[in-house]
């Protein structure tokens, strides 16, 4: 039992440490100031078929912008 309790501590030590550590290693995608970006999507014959200019707020993600802008979905 003894054994058991040590290997569960140990092992949520190293879930939160490692938690911590991805947490430190990855760059924050968040904005820190407002502004906007253009967005232009070519085809494959590279004909330009939508540009645009959308703005952006302090703290939103690019997914937040082009969540506002188009319905995405998930391709498969």
């Amino acid at each position: 039992m003894k054994k058991l309790s040590f290997k569960i501590i140990v092992t949520v030590i190293m879930i939160i440490v490692g938690f911590i550590v991805i947490q430190w290693l990855l760059p924050n995608q968040e904005t820190t100031e407002s502004g906007s970006v253009t967005i232009q999507i070519y085809n494959e014959a590279s004909e330009l078929v939508y540009e645009g200019t959308h703005d952006f707020e302090k703290g939103m993600y690019l997914y937040d912008v082009l969540d506002a802008s188009f319905e995405l979905t998930c391709a498969n």
